[in-house]
């Protein structure tokens, strides 16, 4: 993961369990929870779990419920490199309360950080995190993490996935309202460099641009940025200026969701140029046991899944 993740952190404060809230309200359901219910039936009772790149412990949370349901006793551990806590979770789901509070949440943490950390575990385990750190890194972490027979499973991001099909289009928006210039007008506003009567001036210039272009006529994005924004051309200065801290909200908001949104599609264009990277970890002891894609609800490709064992030196 990149140094600087506030974007992320900022994604996990803000209420959402998955990375994927559009279509799970709640944890991953379907073919993404089965997949991860078959890797956690090959553990033994009292088994120690690590969930790298837990976001808000989506996969962690999974595990203690299973867990708990076939009365395993796992212990389970969730790290990220985002600002994470287990008061957090608690807060933003109340209903997962009793689960969460057996987790340890370890936040703030590069995983590659982890190296040599001296503790092993029986499965390492993450979903849509991995591809983002090092691959030059990560298979000795994993390694480094595993006892000898452990068990490493994850899921990721491919290059021509369902979701990146739709990272690509947000992302494209995103880089129209850009163009625009709404974003750069409205931080300067915040900085104090633009006045109310020049932010007036410069948002509607934008929206003439956006006017413009066929994809962002027809864009829900746009659209409610621009319901967000309109009523600001009208407004009095000293509307405007009382506006002033929700814009800057609103425009980091948006700002992040962008970097995000990047950070996938790089990841997604790396992969496409290294298809077979995850082969990757079996310069480490790993051996590939099974890997293949999957669907869901039986038809939009959700990513791709991978079963490594450590084998013996």
């Amino acid at each position: 993961m990149t140094q600087n993740n506030q974007h992320w952190s900022d994604y996990w404060q803000s209420g959402c369990l998955t990375s994927l809230p559009e279509d799970f309200q709640d944890n991953y359901e379907g073919e993404l929870k089965r997949f991860w219910n078959k890797q956690f039936e090959h553990l033994e009772p009292e088994s120690n779990i690590i969930d790298l790149c837990t976001g808000n412990g989506a996969i962690a949370i999974l595990a203690m419920e299973f867990s708990t349901n076939y009365e395993r006793n796992f212990k389970v551990t969730g790290v990220d490199a985002a600002i994470i806590s287990n008061l957090q979770i608690c807060k933003n789901f109340p209903h997962k309360k009793e689960i969460v509070e057996k987790l340890e949440i370890i936040g703030n943490t590069q995983i590659e950080s982890l190296l040599n950390l001296g503790k092993t575990y029986s499965m390492v385990c993450s979903q849509y995190g991995l591809e983002y750190c090092d691959w030059d890194t990560i298979p000795k972490v994993i390694s480094s993490l595993l006892e000898q027979d452990g068990i490493f499973s994850m899921v990721c991001h491919g290059h021509d996935t369902s979701i990146i099909k739709t990272m690509l289009k947000d992302k494209a928006e995103y880089e129209l309202l850009n163009e625009a210039g709404l974003f750069q007008v409205i931080s300067s506003f915040v900085l104090g460099n633009r006045n109310a009567n020049e932010l007036q001036i410069e948002l509607r210039s934008g929206f003439e641009h956006l006017a413009q272009s066929p994809i962002a006529r027809s864009s829900e994005l746009v659209g409610s940025i621009a319901q967000t924004l309109m009523p600001l051309l009208d407004a009095s200065p000293e509307q405007v200026t009382n506006f002033r801290d929700k814009l800057n909200l609103f425009a980091n908001k948006h700002q992040y969701a962008y970097q995000r949104l990047c950070d996938v599609v790089n990841v997604s264009n790396k992969i496409a140029k290294n298809p077979e990277w995850y082969l990757c970890f079996e310069q480490e002891n790993l051996e590939l046991e099974e890997n293949g894609v999957i669907y869901q609800d039986g038809q939009e490709n959700a990513g791709y899944y991978y079963r490594f064992k450590k084998r013996e030196v």
